[in-house]
């Protein structure tokens, strides 16, 4: 069983769950939109003014009949009809994919790497407030700090046993290439964590274990970092809207419901800004008053002015004194050609899963024409033969 969201609802929802449950995002759907109980309402409205001053009975009755109205007579005689233009639309939508792939130019094993690290990155918990922020980090990094060291004793002790040559040489050596592995990825962990407490290698971890200004330092990444995923879900919502020119009245009220849904959210991104912006006061009063560590810098509080703009020179791409990690974007998120495949991919896999749909579906009104015109033979051919019979008997009579 997967589970999803109907296309219409979809956009009420936050973007990380779009990208796990959208029909148009996740494996197994097609290019079905799940309006199908929809598609049913919007065929029996008409009965709403009459049904509305009827009975019970009457309305059970009258409900009753429409929807075996529906399905035997609508349903049957236009699936046919269906099967085709379901067809047509998935060749159509396919066909404008693979050009979409071409002209990107990108392998599409590299998109789906791109993709799944997307997925990863917005579906990931965003990180919290705390009152121990800093303690909490420091003590991860302690922690961490003695597995290194025990690592690094295991280390000596395996080559010491490779140099008494009483051991396995070679048992002893895939071990040591374990543990060798194991403390590189330990100090990376560590020095990671230790950039985004933006301490020294030496310092004392001990003496910063209740500073008030990596206190509020944390927690202003934290709000920062919660700040850029909400700007970068609305940057992915909206991004529909600002390229849909022509539409059809339902694809209109679409864009009318996500645009509200959008709107929605702004007043959330607004307090997250003003929240980072009273952070950022208080560093600055810190560092004044000669609380932080030396040469730290205050970081630069967020405008509300083109908030929603994400232009690449913006206050909230600006890490000062917060990140001092110097990792370039990912792919997925700065490189225009890659989110334009990753789309005409998705695309792709979808109309591929819709035409063996499509294909099933044929397949089954075919076994079902078959069967039913086997009944019709069947009934004319015993029918011939009761009329003979009649007229043998009636003729010896």
């Amino acid at each position: 069983i997967i589970f999803g969201i109907s296309i219409f609802h979809a956009f009420g929802h936050q973007w990380p769950c779009q990208i796990v449950y959208h029909p148009r995002k996740c494996v197994g759907f097609g290019l079905s939109d799940g309006e199908g109980c929809e598609h049913f309402w919007s065929a029996i409205k008409p009965l709403i003014p009459s049904l509305r001053v009827s009975g019970y009975n009457q309305r059970i009755f009258v409900i009753d009949e429409q929807v075996r109205h529906l399905d035997n007579n609508l349903s049957i005689l236009s699936f046919g009809h269906w099967l085709w233009r379901r067809w047509g639309h998935c060749q159509e939508k396919n066909t404008v994919a693979e050009e979409g792939l071409k002209m990107c130019d990108i392998a599409v094993e590299a998109l789906r790497q791109e993709w799944k690290a997307q997925v990863t990155m917005q579906t990931k918990p965003a990180p919290k407030q705390s009152k121990n922020k800093g303690a909490e980090a420091i003590a991860a990094i302690l922690t961490l700090e003695n597995i290194l060291e025990q690592h690094h004793s295991m280390v000596h002790e395996l080559e010491n046993s490779i140099l008494s040559g009483t051991v396995n040489i070679i048992d002893v050596d895939l071990q040591l290439l374990e543990y060798r592995g194991k403390c590189k990825r330990i100090a990376d962990n560590i020095q990671k964590c230790k950039w985004g407490l933006g301490v020294s290698d030496q310092a004392n971890l001990k003496d910063l274990w209740n500073n008030a200004y990596l206190h509020i330092r944390m927690n202003a990444c934290a709000v920062k970092t919660r700040l850029r995923d909400r700007l970068r879900s609305r940057k992915f919502e909206i991004e529909k809207l600002e390229h849909s020119y022509r539409r059809t009245v339902n694809e209109m009220k679409l864009h009318s419901h996500t645009e509200l849904s959008v709107k929605g959210c702004e007043p959330g991104i607004v307090k997250l800004s003003k929240t980072y912006n009273g952070l950022c006061t208080q560093l600055q009063a810190l560092i004044r008053q000669g609380k932080a560590p030396q040469n730290a810098l205050p970081p630069l509080p967020i405008a509300r002015e083109g908030l929603f703009q994400l232009d690449i020179d913006d206050e909230v791409w600006q890490d000062i004194d917060l990140d001092d990690t110097d990792s370039h974007p990912p792919g997925w998120l700065a490189n225009d050609g890659v989110q334009q495949g990753i789309k005409y991919m998705l695309e792709l896999d979808h109309c591929e899963e819709e035409a063996v749909r499509v294909m099933q579906e044929r397949c089954a009104l075919q076994e079902w024409m078959q069967e039913e015109w086997m009944q019709v033979e069947s009934v004319k051919e015993q029918s011939s033969r009761g009329v003979w019979l009649d007229i043998v008997v009636l003729s010896f009579y």
